[in-house]
């Protein structure tokens, strides 16, 4: 192992460098990373949750002032666009149904990911589902479970 400090090189069985002292334990953590990553399957009817949780909140607001003014597709994509990112930037790191099915979105560190990045994560979908959604179905062959937008993004969708 590399020491990010003095950049010598370790045994892997070492806890600290040789030269430098510093503590290799983290970098081993932050290295050997034992993630679940979510199958297909279960980000599928995640979605198809978060799907039926979003109708049930836009059938209502069809009535009300927002959605006569902006009209009915821009405020369900503007509804989408916050739910998706608004939650999957949240503490709990998942939305309605990713918290159903016990999945998260994080970083590639396993860390929650910002605002910003859920919005490009949530933006890149569309590039995703561009062509017969292959973007979508790519989760299912990657060895780390993501789509073309969670590749882009640098985000992973993990079992809690």
């Amino acid at each position: 192992m590399i020491c990010p400090n003095c950049k010598n090189e370790n045994p892997e069985n070492l806890t600290h460098c040789q030269i430098c002292g510093y503590s290799l334990i983290e970098e081993k953590n932050k290295n050997d990373n034992n993630f679940v990553y979510a199958g297909f399957w279960r980000r599928f009817f995640a979605l198809i949750i978060d799907n039926i949780s979003i109708s049930l909140i836009s059938l209502p607001l069809l009535f009300l002032e927002i959605f006569k003014i902006t009209g009915f597709i821009f405020g369900w994509f503007l509804l989408n666009y916050f739910y998706f990112s608004l939650f999957e930037s949240s503490k709990k790191k998942a939305t309605i149904g990713k918290m159903a099915l016990g999945i998260i979105v994080t970083d590639i560190n396993g860390e929650k990911i910002s605002f910003k990045r859920a919005s490009a994560r949530y933006f890149l979908k569309f590039l995703s589902a561009s062509i017969l959604f292959i973007g979508f179905i790519i989760a299912a062959f990657t060895s780390k479970k993501q789509a073309l937008h969670d590749i882009i993004a640098e985000t992973l969708v993990l079992k809690k």
